[in-house]
């Protein structure tokens, strides 16, 4: 829902538990774009992330 009213020009700053950010000026996750990667698989079958 943030994503949506972010993307709508709605909000322009929220809240978050490390303090404000500031849309256009600070990082912000994007749940829609899924990037893929291209190089090869580094994980290990098996082993347990930590």
């Amino acid at each position: 829902m943030l994503e949506s009213l972010i993307e709508a020009g709605v909000v322009a700053r929220f809240l978050r538990s490390s303090g404000w950010v500031i849309v256009g000026v600070d990082p912000i996750r994007s749940s829609r774009v899924k990037k893929s990667y291209a190089g090869p698989e580094r994980r290990h079958p098996g082993s347990a992330a930590a």
